[in-house]
């Protein structure tokens, strides 16, 4: 388990206690803050070699080598990652080029999956510790890295991408607006809730995942209501997304189920790369059509009885105001939190996107096992209003508790 930090001094200390350079790797949005030149400043004190160097967009390949090279050439002991869960991607990916040839021959396969395994034997040199300066993503604790490509993304996975340290930073998430935190919150939900719902056969860390999805629905209200009243989320409130946001990555939610359960991921992915938005944007629209085929009997999205017991305990975490059916009820959150789920696409674009997606997860792979071209077009139709209908809620406003967290 990575250590979670609370302190920059703690990391300092950490960072400077063999002397060797470390890599400070920025995303542009934080280079001049505050946070980055605490660390600056503290690392020169401890008489450390600071090599710099802002690092843009999202992880592509060629980017990924550059920065890869770029690592090799500091001699650093360490790398010091500031900034969103694109940056910690490029971060992880290149530190371990850096370190391992091989771990870039596994980028540059071109088989049709769209996930990419390095084995065990790959390692990583050094420290890699990482500063989150957003909330949703978890890459701070994860095995995982996007790598984006021309038309997709692809996922690939490792041990050698798991930090070594972790800074927890109240202040930094404070300069968060109210809405991307909202977003964060709805990603850490769909990464905790789509294993378990996508799987119907129990597992051990089943009422843990339940407990995890109510709270974080409630901690999205308590957001929501700081912003109705004008106020900022305090930040007691976002370091507790934070956690559970980390949290849901951990395999004690997970193990004992299907590691490909959660089929709306890999859409929710490759419909955001395609239409050139947001994944928060892709995963409000797919939600309630996904949630709808599950309720229906659709047992290839989902088990209808164990998304029923995990909304009931959402509604009960949220006052009982949403909806019971959880397709209505989860199109009400989403407007209750202004989170706008409407993507567009015409039919030969979502074709497209389908065959795609049925190419890279499908056809014999297992993350869409079960699903052909029909069906996953079907379902991307129903996220852009083409096809069938999805719920799309009132947009009336839930009257869940006020007030901060009571969990």
């Amino acid at each position: 388990m990575t250590p979670v930090l609370h302190e920059p001094l703690a990391l300092i200390r950490r960072l400077s206690a063999d002397g060797t350079p470390v890599a400070l790797l920025t995303d542009p949005a934080v280079t001049g803050g505050a946070l980055v030149a605490r660390l600056r400043e503290g690392l020169l004190r401890a008489g450390v070699q600071i090599r710099g160097r802002a690092v843009h967009g999202e992880a592509h390949l060629d980017g990924v080598e550059t920065l890869a090279h770029w690592l090799r050439g500091t001699r650093a002991g360490a790398v010091l990652a500031v900034g969103g869960g694109a940056l910690l991607d490029q971060a992880k990916l290149a530190a371990v080029c850096a370190a391992d040839p091989e771990a870039q021959r596994h980028l540059h396969a071109h088989g049709r999956s769209g996930l990419v395994t390095l084995p065990p034997r790959i390692r990583r040199n050094g420290t890699l510790a990482v500063v989150p300066t957003t909330l949703g993503t978890g890459s701070e604790i994860s095995t995982g890295a996007c790598l984006a490509g021309a038309d997709r993304k692809r996922l690939v996975r490792g041990a050698a991408l798991l930090p070594d340290l972790v800074l927890r930073d109240a202040d930094v998430l404070t300069s968060l607006p109210p809405h991307l935190v909202r977003e964060g919150v709805l990603e850490a939900f769909f990464r905790a809730t789509g294993p378990y719902v996508g799987d119907g056969t129990p597992a051990p860390g089943d009422a843990e995942t339940v407990a995890v999805a109510a709270r974080l629905a409630y901690l999205g209200y308590a957001v929501r209501h700081a912003a109705a009243d004008g106020a900022a989320p305090p930040p007691r409130l976002l370091l507790r997304i934070a956690r559970l946001s980390a949290h849901s990555h951990r395999a004690a939610l997970h193990g004992g189920r299907d590691p490909f359960a959660a089929r709306g991921w890999f859409l929710a992915n490759d419909l955001s790369s395609a239409l050139g938005t947001r994944k928060t944007t892709a995963i409000a629209a797919l939600l309630p059509p996904l949630w709808t085929a599950v309720t229906s009997g659709d047992t290839r999205w989902g088990a209808a009885d164990r998304l029923t017991r995990l909304w009931g305990a959402v509604r009960a975490a949220t006052g009982d105001t949403l909806p019971p059916d959880p397709a209505t009820g989860i199109a009400r959150l989403l407007a209750d939190w202004r989170i706008e789920p409407r993507l567009s696409a015409d039919g030969d674009r979502l074709t497209g996107i389908a065959r795609r997606a049925v190419h890279a997860w499908g056809g014999g792979l297992p993350m869409l096992g079960g699903l052909d071209h029909r069906a996953v077009r079907d379902m991307l139709a129903a996220a852009t209003h083409q096809g069938l209908p999805g719920h799309t809620g009132t947009g009336e406003k839930a009257l869940a508790p006020r007030g901060q967290e009571r969990r």
